[in-house]
């Protein structure tokens, strides 16, 4: 009853709140547009982007946060994105999702899906206001939710009524919609379960920091297979579906997020209630280091706990692209985690040293990257955030391959091609991956 409350003050408030450089291209090429960016970026802002960012991108975005684009205001916008998906809960997934709004009365969302494996619908209705804002005001900038890198004071109130289908430990599972992994395999999509209810949260993006704080009243059930089918393996090898326990339950949950874009520094702190079962905290903390002129590692550290009786959904899993790549995803199901992750990326364009002509923005860049992970039950049974992990528990993994630097939708975005190889006992097997994430992406959009 609190926190349907909460949300309720919270919906009043927000009613009454007032790249390595090629041959030159033709001029009205892709390549050329691209070429001008680097050209442009490395001039204006020094040897950072020359030295180690090829396509500029680092410097591109440091002079958009101090020289942002004019955006022409509007009085409305609406925009339309369809939704395309596969999971053996499910089946296929079609769907569509919808924004429309204004930067003075505030942004109305609604998506919804239908799965035809289990002929269900989903769906979500959304509205977010930004109450205060102190900075260059662009009706762009007010489209979407705030980020630390925009640089500006920012308070927002979000209010969503949904019925989803969730990810068991979400923060490694990734995007779902658009993978079309688990069609070709059946193994590369977490399990899901259902979540209905209403959230409501306040935002504040101020400095390098940002503020979450909010409550949420749900029902969350299991869900089941529904298709086995895969295209290149036996029916039998798509995994089980994880069932969740069934339960409704009132929570609050809040975060603290820190990003230092020129110290390369960030951290995520995010914390739920809901009682003595259901408490469960987890933290990210990321740093970039340079070595030299073309050498950079970005390392992460990820570490969680969770009440010893918290429910399945609640609890702790490693394995897939963000952690051991080596390991299917949802390995684990424990109270408690700890992961270390370690990519090096050398910034050297890899078809231009062995000599294949290529567009301006294609610069494939080597990686390899190292991650040690850990997921265990306090031997006590305690409820406890701090816990000596077992020795003979830890897993490790290691990936060699190649880094697409996007840009898009934030700069820095990459695509990763690599193998991931397992690292001495219990390390699963050879894996080919290919994911979509920023360089920091255990710590999820900040």
């Amino acid at each position: 009853m609190n926190a349907r409350l909460v949300i309720l003050a919270i919906a009043l408030l927000a009613s009454s709140a007032p790249l390595v450089q090629a041959e030159d291209a033709p001029v009205d090429s892709l390549g050329a547009f691209f070429k001008g960016l680097a050209d442009s970026t490395d001039a204006s802002y020094g040897t950072q982007s020359v030295v180690f960012d090829t396509t500029g991108l680092d410097s591109l975005a440091a002079g958009a946060l101090s020289h942002p684009p004019k955006v022409k205001r509007r009085s409305g916008s609406l925009q339309l994105a369809p939704l395309l998906g596969y999971h053996r809960a499910e089946g296929t997934i079609v769907g569509l999702t919808s924004r429309i709004g204004t930067p003075a009365a505030g942004w109305v969302s609604m998506g919804g899906t239908y799965s035809f494996g289990n002929q269900q619908a989903r769906y979500a209705f959304g509205y977010r206001r930004t109450l205060l804002y102190h900075g260059l005001r662009r009706t762009a900038a007010l489209v979407l939710p705030g980020r630390i890198l925009d640089g500006a004071t920012r308070l927002d109130v979000n209010i969503e009524y949904a019925r989803s289908s969730l990810a068991f430990m979400p923060e490694h599972a990734g995007h779902r919609l658009w993978n079309i992994e688990p069609v070709l395999s059946g193994r590369g999509s977490a399990s899901l379960y259902e979540q209905r209810g209403i959230t409501g949260s306040l935002t504040l993006w101020t400095g390098d920091w940002r503020f979450v704080g909010g409550a949420r009243h749900v029902n969350e059930d299991p869900m089941y297979i529904v298709t086995d089918w895969t295209l290149f393996h036996a029916a039998d090898a798509a995994p089980p579906n994880t069932l969740a326990k069934d339960e409704e339950f009132t929570e609050p949950f809040g975060s603290l997020g820190f990003r230092r874009g020129d110290w390369e520094l960030a951290g995520l702190i995010d914390a739920r209630g809901g009682g003595a079962d259901r408490w469960r905290l987890r933290g990210v903390l990321a740093k970039a280091l340079r070595f030299g002129p073309s050498l950079k590692i970005n390392t992460q550290i990820e570490a969680g706990a969770t009440a010893a009786i918290a429910p399945r959904q609640r609890r702790f899993e490693i394995g897939g692209d963000r952690a051991l790549p080596s390991i299917p995803l949802g390995t684990g199901g424990t109270d408690h985690l700890l992961v270390a992750k370690f990519e090096f990326i050398e910034a050297h364009d890899v078809l231009r040293a062995i000599g294949i002509g290529h567009p301006d923005w294609l610069v494939l860049q080597p990686m390899a990257t190292f991650q040690s992970g850990v997921v265990w039950d306090d031997p006590a049974g305690r409820d406890v955030v701090f816990s000596m992990p077992p020795s003979a528990a830890w897993r490790s993994s290691a990936g060699v391959g190649l880094a697409l630097r996007l840009g898009v939708p934030d700069p820095d975005t990459m695509m990763r091609f690599y193998l991931g190889l397992p690292v001495g006992p219990d390390a699963g097997k050879t894996q080919l991956r290919a994911s979509l994430s920023t360089a920091f992406d255990l710590l999820g959009p900040l």
